[in-house]
Formats: C-alpha cells, structure tokens, sequence
C-alpha cells in the first residue's frame, strides 16, 4: 500500500486499471488509497433484455462511471467471473435484488449497480439502483420509459445514467499535515452551517514537528485554512484554500507547497536532508489518538513523499447553447457541460457537435495550476420550423422522436421532415416539410376533433368553456364572454328534403314554401321555406330538438375562438356563399364541402342556408346573458338564426354573425338542423 501511496497519480491509475482487467481477480483495495469508491456494475435483469440493448446500455453506464472521476468501476463480467470462483451455493440462483448485502461482501466493493430493463408495448422501461454495502441500503434510483430503437436512445440513457448519479450522496476526505496548528473555517460551500469550525487535534512526533490529522466524512466543497502560530497561538494573516470533491484524499501540505497563498512565516515543506528522524529506540510515544495506527503509518510517508502529480489536470468543456456532444483525441466522451478530470498536461484537441449547428473543432492546453475551461459558441446551420396547431398544445413527433408540444420553434438541417402532430379527442395530421438553410419555416396544422359518435350522423360536442361572441364586430355581438355548455349531440349536416318528406308522410303536415321549385327542391339538398314551428316540429318527431344559440355556436365555431368553421380565413372554396366560385348557383348538397367542418366535424356551419336556433333574439342579450348553459330571452318577437346563406357575403358568414327572423316567416334562403 505505501509503494502506491509514493506513485504519481497517473502511473497509479495506469496500474489500478491493469489490476482491474487481470484475469487474476478484482483487487480493490489497491484503488482505494485515492478515496474513490469501488462499485461493481451487474448483469441488467427483466424481459426487455436483448444482446444489442445489453452491449450498450453497458457501454453507456460503464463509460458514465469512469468520467466521473467518482469510482473504481467493477465490469459485469468481472463480477460474473469473482462470483463463480467465490460465491457459495446461497448465491447460486441470486437475481441482484434479494441479496445485494452477500454480492457486495462476496465482490469486495462498496457498492453495486443494478439494472432492469422491461418492455412495455413498444417502449422500454429501463431502471437502475445503486446499493450501498455499508449502509445496506439503495442510496439511489432513476427509471424511465424509453422507445427503442431510436436516434435518441443513447442520449437519454446517458441523461438517465447522469440523474442517478447526482442523487448518490457526496462524500469526501481530509488529511491535514503542518508544522503549525491548523483551524478548518468550513463555510457555506460545504453544505454545513456558516462559520461553523471544525478544530483540528495536534499529534506529537519526535522527528517531524507537529502533525494535524483529520479524516471527514461528507466534507466536499470549498475549505478555508487559517494557520496559527505554534508559541503565540495567534492566527497568522495569511490564509489558504483547498478544495475537496467527491471521493478525494486531500492531503492539505502537498497543496500548499504549490499554493501561492503559503504562511509567510513557517512554509509548510518535508523534513530536509539534515532532519533525520532518531532511532525507534529514541522516540518518545505518540499521544493516544483515536484513529488506527495504519493511517498514521501512511500519513508519515505522505510526509517523506510530498509532491503532487503536476503532470494532469482538469479541463471544463461548456457550449453554447448547451448539450453538444464532445470528442477529446478522438474519444467520444459525452455531452456538455462536462468537467473532464486526471487530464494529461499540456494541449489537447476537441471537437463538438449538435444537431442542426455547424461542428466546432480546436485546440485547447490543460495547465496543472489553474482551473482550465473551455467555451464554445457554436454556429447555427439549418433553418427554423415555425409549428402551430389549432388547438394548441398538440405532441409533435418528427421521425421517431418526439419534440414537445406545439405551439414552438425547432431548428434543422436542410431538408425534407415528415410532421405529425396528434392531441386526445383529435385525429392525427401529418404534413411534409422543407426546410432551407437560414430560413424559417410556418406548418399550422388545424385538428379535427375524433368525433365518432354513437348517434349516426350527429356530431358530439363535449361539455366545456367556449368564447362567444366577438366584442368589437357588430353590436349585438358583443361582448365577447366565457360560456360553459353541457355535452350535446347536433346533427351533422342540414335536415334534408329527403328526411323532410319521411316527416311529412308520418304527420300529414303541409308542405312547406317552395317546396316544388325545382332549383331547390332536389332530394340532397336542405329543406328551405320551413318556418321555425315548422322545424321544432321536426325536430320533435325525430326525437330531437332545436339548438339553442350558444350550443350552435359552439359547435360551429369550437374554442379556440375562430373566425369560421374551418379556421380565421375566408375561403370560398371551403362554403356555398355568395358568387360562382363554390360551383353552386343556389344550395348545395348537405354533405359539401367537407373541408369547410367545424372542429366538432359539423358540415356546411358556414354558408348554404341560415339555421333555425331555439332562442328568443334580443340585440343586447350578450350584456346580461348567463355563462352557464343560456337558452336566450323568456319571449321576444324575431327566434335566431345563424351560419348565412348561398346568397351571403363572407361577413356574414362568421361564427360570430347573429340574426333574427319571425317565427311564422319562411324563405328560400333558411332551413335547420337538430341537436339532441
């Protein structure tokens, strides 16, 4: 153990690696005079588990534990390997979880990395546990659902592997040794209380002075030493700061004698040439102490061999934005921001890439003295996707990646992308892409709402909020204001001459106006000159009724407030409106244009005929109407309709457009339709 301690850091790891791979066995123990913990990596358990996905959830993990500078790392097939030479029978048919507390005595490590890979219809649950030996307890754990194959499976894996260390609780080591008495001043950085000190207790020994020793546990951060005068016991101005991280053995007088900040008045070197120690015979016992005489044993040399390794370093690699994968001598390593520690001295090439930015490459040198780090603003290629849906807040998946939720702004390279967005309730819509360098890109996709309703023909409209009204259009419009409406049914397209003629067979009722002009009476086409008592009738024979105002609306305008059926643009080509454009002189059939629905798959809202609703008009009714379920006015003289004509401009098209007629009036250019 000494000859280790007297090696440079980075032959000792040279041989501590060797040690680990020999087929001979897993050593620890001569790993552990650097503070790292040793930890072996299991075999992954569950049903998920395949040769492809093994080889690189190993590579992953195995590769996340060494960069971490944190531990001495134990491969599966090491540990498979030790297990079978050492194990007895009551590990024979162990699966990793019921026996953690036997694998880690049997493997001689201080903790143990389980995984479990299950899969879930089409996904992968992945899930990793480390155990602590000495605790006997899981200290950490981090899972979540994965789709593989996938371009990204690497990557959150490695963001998995990452979590789950964070959450291992941090650990350091101290070993202070001076000439002088030596106050530890732990500050706020450590994780304990501010100006809290911890007190160091003198050993004395014949040959070397005084000696400080302290070992803490848990004691990672910035430390503050205050030196204080052997005969005055007055503390010196000069102060000095060490850093402990993770996993560290800290030996405070080889850092000070490449501090630039040593004691001025008694520099803290090893015992010189003429400073030998006596004879065993001639010195004088040490006082008790309460650690072990080993650890005494390897402080003393420590003394004797007090230069640090100033051949490595530490280099800090950040990018600009964040997350690029990083290449250091051509060795993939990760992703930024990293801190890269045991870095060989002296100049070293790197190179970055992130999708959809220019690659980054150069050199950067590493100094033992200082803290190194590199950033890298890296260069955007490609060009902006603009995506947008109606309504907002749809999954975007491009390939087979998800990337998050409309409404938002991506960047990629140059090319063709296949765009699906998909939202509960809504059927999925898909749309090809190009995407030009230094270009931005707009793709609004509108949703049509999955109504599959159980009533044939008739379209479902959930209950809910909606806006109604447009505030600064005409006046009875206004003002706009919330709305809740229960769930209902409306019939999906106008009530036909061909449904209208069965009600006039069953009840005898007179044939409504018009009904032999033979440009508007076809079989697919809506009925027109039926009055509002006319159409309540109907309604009433199908086992339906009128809708009221607020219901039509809704169901014609959905909510997120749009300006027509189809979206917040006139379109001729999506309605039966005033001019020749649609292909219709006068109505057309009831299952046109489709492309026009409303989000609730409602046909022909807009244009061909106004509709009857069930409520009483008033102009000022929106001033003083209810936000719950409003059926209109108790009486009046002119019922509502709404949606325009054949014969209308596209004004009075709007969702938001009200009229009024009298309820006895009939004309060519109004039908209905019902709602249940």
């Amino acid at each position: 153990m000494k000859f280790f301690r007297r090696l440079p850091p980075n032959v000792f790891w040279a041989l501590c690696l060797r040690v680990l791979v020999a087929s001979s066995g897993w050593q620890p123990v001569s790993c552990h005079g650097r503070g790292l913990d040793s930890i072996a990596v299991m075999n992954w358990q569950g049903n998920g588990i395949n040769q492809e996905i093994d080889t690189q959830l190993k590579e992953i993990v195995y590769l996340n534990l060494q960069t971490s500078g944190r531990y001495t790392v134990l491969k599966p097939e090491q540990a498979e390997a030790l297990l079978s030479k050492k194990a007895g029978p009551e590990l024979a048919d162990c699966d990793g979880l019921k026996c953690l507390n036997q694998l880690g005595q049997a493997l001689m490590v201080d903790k143990v990395l389980l995984g479990e890979v299950n899969k879930e219809g089409e996904e992968y649950k992945i899930a990793f546990r480390i155990f602590d030996a000495a605790r006997k307890e899981i200290i950490a754990s981090a899972e979540n659902n994965f789709t593989y194959p996938s371009e990204q499976f690497k990557d959150n894996v490695e963001d998995l592997a990452r979590k789950l260390l964070k959450k291992v609780p941090l650990r350091g080591k101290v070993v202070a040794v001076s000439d002088h008495r030596v106050t530890l001043d732990v500050g706020s950085n450590v994780g304990l209380k501010k100006d809290k000190r911890l007190r160091l207790f003198r050993l004395k020994e014949v040959w070397a002075g005084n000696r400080l020793l302290y070992m803490g546990e848990k004691l990672v951060g910035d430390i503050k030493l205050v030196w204080v005068d052997e005969e005055t016991s007055e503390a010196t101005i000069e102060r000095s700061y060490v850093t402990v991280r993770q996993g560290d053995l800290v030996d405070i007088k080889d850092y000070l004698l490449f501090s630039k900040l040593k004691p001025k008045e008694t520099p803290v070197v090893a015992a010189s040439p003429q400073t030998t120690a006596p004879p065993l015979e001639q010195q004088a016992e040490p006082a008790p102490i309460s650690e072990p005489e080993p650890v005494q044993e390897a402080v003393q040399e420590e003394i004797q061999e007090p230069v640090p390794d100033i051949s490595i370093g530490t280099l800090t690699i950040i990018s600009n934005p964040s997350g690029a994968e990083i290449t250091l001598d051509g060795e993939s390593i990760s992703r930024t921001r990293k801190t890269i520690p045991n870095l060989k001295v002296g100049v070293h090439e790197i190179k970055l890439s992130k999708r959809a930015y220019r690659n980054w490459a150069g050199k950067v040198t590493v100094n033992p003295d200082r803290e190194n780090s590199v950033k890298v603003d890296l260069a955007a290629y490609g060009g902006k996707l603009n995506l947008s849906s109606i309504p907002a807040g749809a999954t975007i998946t491009i390939g087979k990646r998800s990337w998050g939720k409309t409404n938002k702004t991506l960047r990629f390279p140059p090319g063709s992308y296949l765009v699906k967005l998909t939202q509960k309730g809504y059927l999925a819509k898909s749309q090809r892409v190009e995407v030009k360098d230094g270009e931005t890109t707009n793709l609004r996709l509108t949703l049509t709402q999955n109504n599959v309703s159980k009533i044939p023909d008739m379209a479902y409209i959930p209950e809910g909020n909606f806006t109604m009204g447009a505030g600064k259009r005409e006046a009875d419009e206004g003002p706009s204001h919330k709305v809740y409406v229960a769930n209902f049914y409306i019939d999906r397209y106008e009530v036909s001459y061909q449904k209208y003629q069965k009600f006039l067979t069953a009840t005898g009722r007179r044939q409504p106006d018009f009904w032999n002009d033979n440009d508007l009476n076809k079989p697919n086409l809506p009925v027109v000159g039926v009055s509002w008592e006319d159409a309540k009738a109907y309604c009433k024979w199908d086992a339906k009724r009128l809708p009221s105002e607020a219901e039509w609306e809704k169901a014609a305008r959905g909510t997120d407030g749009r300006k027509y059926p189809w979206g917040n643009t006139n379109d001729s080509t999506r309605t039966n409106a005033a001019g020749k454009k649609d292909g219709f002189q006068f109505t057309a059939p009831v299952n046109s244009f489709a492309s026009g629905a409303s989000p609730f798959g409602a046909i022909n809202m807009a244009g061909n005929v106004w509709e009857w609703c069930a409520d009483w008009y008033a102009e000022d009714y929106y001033a003083n109407s209810p936000s719950k379920s409003p059926t209109g006015q108790r009486n009046g003289e002119l019922r509502v309709i709404r949606g325009g004509s054949w014969e209308d401009a596209p004004d009075n098209l709007r969702t938001t457009n009200r009229h009024a007629a009298r309820p006895n009036n009939t004309a060519y250019n109004v039908g209905f339709r019902c709602a249940k």
